[in-house]
This record gives C-alpha cells, structure tokens and sequence, in this order.
C-alpha cells in the first residue's frame, strides 16, 4: 500500500511540474538556425488581411484582382517592439485597335486600365516574451491610392474616362499569438478599430467630338446617367476589425 502511495505522490509531483513549465513557458534552450521566438533584430513574414482590407477591396475598381497582400514584413527593433510594413500593388489593362470595315475606314482604339495601391505602416509592443500566449497591441495607418483609366476612340471622336482616388485610414488592435512548437511559426488573432476614408470616387470624362473637347463628371465610370460640370464624391468606414494571421520569423 505504501508503495502505491508512493508512486501516486511521484505522479502527482511530476503533473504539478509539468503544468508549471507549460503556464510559464520560457524559451527554449535548443539552437535554431532561425529561432523559435522572436527577438531583437528578428524579422517576420506574414499574411492575415482583416475585414476592413477586404471591404476596401471591395469598393474599389480592382476588386476583381481576388488578390492578397503580397508583402506583409515585421522587424523587432527590441525584444518587445515590433514594426510592420505592408505593401500592395496590383493593376490590370485591357487594350483593341483596329480599323472599321466601312467604304472609308476609320481607326478605333479601346483601352481600360485600373490599378489598387496600398502602404500600410505600424507597429505593436510584446508585454512579455515568456507567456505561453503572446500579447500585444499595436496601431497602424493605411495609405493608398486607387487609378482608373479608360479610352475609346473612333476616328476623330471619343471619350476618355479616369480617376485618382486617395486613401487614407487608422487602426488601433489588441492581439494575441501562440507559437507552435520550437518552429519559427505563429498563429495569432487580433482585434480592434479601424476606419478608412476614400477620396476623388468622381470619374473625370473628356469628350472629343469633330476636334471639340467637352469635359464632365459622372458617378460611375460608364459616363452615362446625370452628368455634372463639377462633382467631389468620398466616403468612409469606421468599426471593429478583426484579423488572423499566420506569421513565419527568421534572423538575417
């Protein structure tokens, strides 16, 4: 009997000790050619677009790029501050020139561009470097800017149609992030406020008729329904913002 006492005791002793480890984590002690924590001088790739991105994604003319953002980069300038740089840059382009197939010919040219362009720079603070989650916060400011060009011609006539859309935003999140294993490899969920606003949403169309010029604006970019010999159209966004994001570290 005492025997078995014993052995549950040794048990017990070794659970007590185990949870401590885990509810207490430290850094290993193992060498990693990248490291399995970040720290000072460490950098970070990842990727995670949250709500707000998508939205403005979606209120622009480039949403049908289906695209993510292509470089998403943090830097540890200390054990516990980390800065982000985001970038994104995504276009496309249409283009047909021919002649008519009338008596006396005539050149056509029909060309469509767009673009979607965005900067977003920020950073966070780590409260600790030891618990099992890793907690932070963090603020950033997305910068942009959206372009639209479109172009149709026949002959000495046509219609050229554009726009140049700034953007501008703010965000505040709280995060947190578990790392697995000893990888160089984080899951992480953050959550906050953000708000953007979008500019010059009014598309500019110059007309040609017999050499004759005419300049207007419109609402959308089909130059049709009500046009205006001035117009300025905006608009913006503000609410909570939620992102998940899959982080890889490594050291120069």
């Amino acid at each position: 009997m005492k025997f078995k006492f014993g052995i549950l005791f040794v048990a017990a002793c070794f659970c007590s000790m185990s949870y401590a480890q885990l509810s207490t984590r430290e850094n290993t002690t193992a060498v990693f050619k990248t490291g399995s924590r970040p720290l000072a001088g460490s950098y970070g790739l990842f990727i995670g677009p949250s709500i707000q991105d998508i939205s403005d994604m979606a209120n622009s003319d480039q949403f049908t790029w289906r695209g993510l953002p292509l470089i998403n980069i943090k830097y540890y300038s200390t054990d516990n501050v980390e800065w982000r740089l985001g970038l994104q840059f995504s276009g496309k382009s249409s283009s047909s020139n021919g002649k008519t197939s009338a008596t006396t010919p005539v050149d056509y040219v029909n060309t469509e561009k767009n673009s979607f362009n965005r900067i977003s720079v920020g950073g966070a603070y780590h409260f600790s470097p030891k618990n099992l989650l890793d907690v932070y916060t963090g603020a950033y400011i997305p910068l942009g800017w959206d372009t639209y060009h479109k172009e149709r011609t026949l002959g000495t006539s046509g219609i050229v149609t554009s726009k140049f859309s700034p953007v501008i935003g703010l965000g505040a999140y709280i995060g947190l992030q578990a790392f697995i294993a000893d990888l160089p490899i984080s899951v992480g969920l953050e959550y906050g406020l953000s708000g953007i606003a979008r500019g010059g949403k009014q598309y500019k169309n110059v007309a040609t008729t017999s050499g004759k010029s005419q300049t207007y604006y419109t609402e959308d970019n089909n130059a049709k329904g009500t046009s205006y010999s001035k117009l300025s159209l905006g608009d913006s966004s503000f609410g909570t913002d939620v992102r998940i994001t899959f982080s890889y570290y490594f050291n120069k």
